[in-house]
């Protein structure tokens, strides 16, 4: 494998993300709605620790690897929607 070329191992998850146009003509037909702080929730997505590794990183101050899901990954979103539904 050449040095400076990134490995493509990331399996894309194909659960499907709703349209906002489509979760709004949902929502519409209810008398009472209510929503959730979705950044909230988003930030508290742990990562499983086998999974941890795959999000380290060092820096000038140390190695670091994410306790919880970080912004930026494939799937995240995916994730995210799958523990919403």
């Amino acid at each position: 494998m050449h040095p400076h070329r990134p490995m493509k191992v990331t399996k894309k998850d194909p659960f499907p993300l709703h349209s906002l146009d489509l979760v709004l003509d949902i929502v519409a037909t209810h008398e009472i709605y209510s929503f959730m702080d979705g950044y909230m929730g988003y930030n508290q997505m742990k990562m499983a620790k086998e999974n941890k590794e795959k999000t380290s990183f060092i820096s000038k101050w140390g190695a670091y690897a994410c306790n919880v899901m970080p912004f930026g990954l494939c799937n995240t979103l995916v994730t995210f929607q799958k523990i919403v539904t």
